[in-house]
C-alpha cells in the first residue's frame, strides 16, 4: 500500500506540514517572532509576501498542530531570555520602583495581593466581664401632639 495523500485544499497535508516547518525554522534561525517581518523577508516579490502572510492566518486560525508548535517556540523564547528579565527587574526594583519590588516579591512567593485564607471551623465571639443595664419600663406611651412655644 502506497503513501495516501490528504488533500486540504489545494495542497497536500504532507506539502502543508513541510511548508509549517520551513517557516518556522526560518523565524527561530533568524530570530524573527514577528510573522509579518518573516513573510517580508521570505517573499521576494510582493506577492509572496501577502502569500505567507495569508497562510500564517489561514493555519493558526484553522491548524491546531501549527498553534501548538507556534506557542512552543514562544515559550522557549520567553525562558531564554528569563535571566535578563530577572536582572532587569531586580534592577528596577532596586532603584525603589514600587511595581518592580511589588511584581519581584510575587515571584519569589513572598507577596499574593489575591491570597486568601480560608478558615475551617466555628468562630465564637464570647465577651466578658461586662454586665447588661438592667432594662427600664416607663410604663405606656401615650400619643401627644408637639406644640411649639413661641415667647
Amino acid at each position: 500500500m502506497g503513501k495516501e495523500l490528504v488533500k486540504r485544499g489545494r495542497m497536500t497535508m504532507e506539502r502543508r506540514k513541510e511548508l509549517q516547518g520551513f517557516l518556522l525554522h526560518f523565524m527561530l534561525d533568524n530570530g524573527i517572532f514577528d510573522y509579518r517581518e518573516a513573510a517580508k523577508r521570505l517573499g521576494k516579490r510582493k506577492s509572496n509576501d501577502k502569500l505567507w502572510t495569508r497562510r500564517w492566518q489561514k493555519w493558526m486560525q484553522n491548524d491546531e498542530d501549527f498553534q501548538a508548535a507556534v506557542g512552543q517556540m514562544c515559550l522557549a523564547e520567553l525562558r531564554s531570555g528569563m535571566p535578563a528579565n530577572v536582572q532587569a527587574l531586580n534592577r528596577r526594583a532596586a532603584k525603589g520602583n514600587v511595581p518592580a519590588i511589588k511584581l519581584a516579591m510575587e515571584a519569589a512567593g513572598f507577596y499574593s495581593p489575591r491570597h486568601t485564607v480560608d478558615h475551617t471551623g466555628e468562630i465564637a465571639v464570647v465577651l466578658k466581664g461586662g454586665h447588661r443595664p438592667p432594662t427600664v419600663d416607663d410604663g405606656p406611651i401615650v400619643d401627644a401632639t408637639v406644640v411649639d412655644e413661641v415667647g
